[in-house]
């Protein structure tokens, strides 16, 4: 240890073993005393010091810390800088001070096209960045140079426009507003589009471009705060897809920077570990060319509820806080017990019309009125857009492009399948007879329309009719006469991972549902019915969690822009009430105990509070077809453990023998016990898992952190960095020589410390 204190380095943008784009915001805490202008930065033995320099720290920017906000420490003796090109792999940074004494830590750079930890990408990747304003892709993950480009909102029409920085338009034509740090600016709204992770991101925030921007001095039209939408639907897509624009008055003209991806759009790419990355890689080029993000609030409708709640749970600290409008708990919740099984039961009404009167239908499908969700479903299912065919068809839409490389039965049987399950084969594994992905999904036991056979509502003949014949459909997504067996090995593996969300790590943060009624689609009230079970289940409470309903029928749920608006502004203050509250409490117990008082369930019409009784008369309720089986409201399990069939467990109900021998035929090996968890049900590994040549994951890991060194130690001779903390004092046994040449066994030795 250096008399007076070590060097410290800290990468700021990401951690240091996920940098990606050969770019990196560094900082270099030194002792106090210590002149800075006597440090020497280097990079693999390569003079950066210019890089650098002292007094660059923005006022603001303690923030919830994040893997991309690790904590700039302001007020110190430091230097900051970015590090630029650095190569890909490891990168060794040295800060070197002029007594011998110094810090090292080791840098791995990744490509700004990924991958980072999701694993190996998917393949083919259609490239689409000429249809994007980007011209032709430079190389096979679809780089192509970034573009920045300027528009003003106009004062007199308040139209955007668009805003020529070499021919502006009069002062008095610009618009101004102010943003919740009381600074008045410009409406001058710069818009930043490039690729990252192979897929287009946009970026916006105000900015006059006469004036200048680094990270450390930024204009004060951003509030270093971060507004991030994800895209609605679900698919395995193959293709970049279309951009959208970040411009969002609701977030600009506060202060906010809004960004958006087509990688960030579940209809693009449905896999929440590959939406992770993107996001993570997004925010830290966000740090590196602006500078350093205080929290960021994640919002967006159906498949944009999916990816905000499959983030927060596998990859806690990417998002501070979540606002999911027209909410799913993931994205295989409805797409196994939405979408394929309403497929099932969609064949089976078909097939038995004339035993099934339609409020018979919504009986065992859990719609209130209607067949209900799977009303829907038959028209999706017809036409081949939104339902169980983008999912589970390997030659089906969802791959979102077309090509000989498609899987077809006969003619390319080892052809790339559009399924999802094959599209997150990172996560789920692969089956050993065909070398498909493993499949989640498993029906055998559960038995269909039981809650409405015990309520007197369906008969005995009709329950036997539709659990003998209904079937099932194999791995080809072809009719079968059998239930679907699901790959046990895939099945613990979704758990592994929170494919199938835990909800743990939502506690967490706050959350902000606001959604009007609906029954007569996939995005059914069921859906919140199911995120609170499994928040419950998992903490015993769901106090992070606020629920807002709106007295009106919406479009897939959706909440009016007004109430859309309000949430907005209440997740605003909760993230700031956080990011004030510098109490030792848990980051949990801040969520719960820094609510604004709006942040409560409530019945919200057009933005504004009223009576819950306006709600109760509009809210309809459902339950999926595997509740009605008897599955709990949670829906978490993919594979029931079974009981022997018995009589007793059907009571007032009356079968004949001929009857019961039907069902026996039926559940051979017995049917669901709902009463134990699911077969191979358990927590996930961990977060932050990696993916990277690991089938089903595994954690990450601690952060690496700096090593310091002295003249002429082991360390400062190239011992590769451990990543892990330096011994505390009095852990090395001996000085002198002998010490020395341990210094590294003891850094290797030392427990790592978790710096997500």
């Amino acid at each position: 240890m250096r008399p007076g204190g070590d060097v410290v380095i800290k990468v700021l943008s990401n951690r240091a073993d996920l940098v990606s784009g050969g770019d990196a915001l560094v900082q270099v805490l030194l002792p106090a005393g210590v002149d800075p202008a006597g440090a020497k930065i280097e990079v693999d033995g390569r003079d950066v010091t210019s890089a650098f320099a002292a007094d660059r720290l923005p006022g603001l920017l303690t923030g919830i810390p994040t893997p991309n906000n690790t904590g700039i420490a302001p007020g110190t003796n430091s230097l900051l800088g970015t590090l630029r090109g650095l190569k890909v792999g490891e990168n060794v940074i040295r800060a070197i001070l002029s007594d011998g004494y110094g810090a090292r830590i080791t840098v791995t750079n990744h490509p700004i096209g990924g991958p980072v930890f999701s694993g190996p990408q998917v393949q083919p990747w259609i490239c689409t960045t000429s249809a994007n304003a980007l011209g032709a892709p430079t190389d096979a993950q679809c780089n192509a140079p970034t573009t920045y480009t300027y528009k003003y909102k106009d004062a007199t029409t308040g139209q955007m426009n668009t805003y020529d920085p070499n021919s502006p338009p009069s002062s008095g034509q610009v618009a101004t507003t102010t943003t919740d740090q009381g600074n008045t600016v410009p409406y001058i709204v710069r818009d930043e589009r490039g690729v990252i992770d192979r897929g287009i991101y946009d970026i916006a925030v105000l900015d006059d471009p006469s004036k200048p921007w680094t990270p450390w001095t930024p204009q004060p039209g951003w509030n270093h705060k971060l507004g991030f939408t994800f895209g609605a639907s679900c698919a395995p897509g193959h293709s970049q897809g279309s951009a959208a624009s970040a411009t969002d008055d609701l977030f600009l003209s506060r202060g906010y920077m809004k960004a958006v991806s087509t990688l960030n759009v579940n209809g693009t790419s449905c896999n929440g570990i590959t939406q992770a990355e993107s996001l993570m890689m997004i925010k830290e080029h966000i740090v590196e060319a602006y500078g350093p993000i205080r929290f960021t609030m994640g919002d967006g409708c159906s498949g944009g509820a999916e990816a905000q709640h499959n983030i927060a749970d596998m990859y806690p600290g990417l998002l501070d806080g979540i606002r999911p409008e027209c909410d799913f708990p993931d994205f295989f919740t409805p797409a196994i017990w939405e979408k394929y099984d309403c497929q099932l039961f969609t064949a089976y009404f078909n097939a038995a019309a004339a035993m099934w009167p339609a409020l018979d239908q919504a009986a065992v499908t859990g719609g209130p009125l209607t067949p209900g969700d799977c009303a829907e479903q038959t028209v999706f299912n017809a036409g081949g857009i939104g339902g169980a065919a983008d999912d589970w068809q390997p030659d089906g839409i969802g791959c979102n492009a077309d090509g000989p490389w498609k899987w077809n039965a006969t003619t390319n049987p080892h052809g790339t399948r559009c399924t999802l399950q094959d599209y997150n084969v990172n996560a789920l594994g692969t089956r050993a007879a065909d070398g498909y992905a493993n499949r989640p999904i498993d029906n055998v036991g559960v038995e269909w329309g039981l809650q409405a056979l015990k309520d007197g509502t369906i008969s005995a003949a009709q329950f036997v009719d539709l659990n003998s014949k209904i079937g099932d459909l194999d791995i080809n997504f072809q009719p079968q006469p059998q239930r679907a067996q699901g790959d046990l090995a895939g099945i613990i593996h979704m758990y592994q991972t929170a494919q199938i969300s835990y909800t743990a790590n939502w506690a967490k943060i706050p959350e902000i549902d606001a959604r009007a009624d609906d029954s007569y689609d996939e995005h059914s009230n069921v859906m919140r019915a199911i995120d609170r079970a499994r928040i419950d289940q998992a903490v015993g409470s769901h106090a992070s969690q606020v629920f807002w309903t709106e007295p009106s029928i919406g479009a897939f749920g959706a909440a009016s822009s007004q109430t859309h608006a309000l949430s907005f502004t209440v997740m605003d203050a909760w993230l700031s009430n956080i990011e004030k509250d510098t109490s030792s409490n848990s980051q949990q117990a801040k969520v719960v105990m820094d609510k604004p008082a709006e942040a409560l369930d409530a019945c919200v019409q057009s933005g504004q509070f009223v009576n819950q009784s306006l709600c109760d008369v509009v809210q309809t309720t459902d339950v999926l077809p595997v509740n009605v089986a008897g599955a709990p409201t949670a829906s978490n399990v993919l594979k029931c453990q079974l009981k022997p069939l018995d009589r007793a467990d059907y009571p007032g109900v009356t079968f004949t023998d001929a009857q019961w021998s039907d069902l026996q035929t039926a559940f051979p090996s017995g049917v669901c016990d709902w009463t134990k968890p699911g077969v191979g049900q358990q927590p996930p590994i961990g977060d932050w898992l990696t993916f990277a040549g690991v089938v089903g994951g595994t954690p990450l890991g601690a952060a690496p952190l700096s090593v310091p060194f002295g003249p002429s130690t082991a360390a400062d001779q190239g011992i590769p960095n451990t990543g892990t903390a330096p011994p505390a004092p009095g852990a090395v046994p001996l000085l002198g020589v002998v010490v020395l040449l341990l210094v590294g066994f003891a850094i290797v030795a030392r427990p790592r410390r978790r710096e997500h």
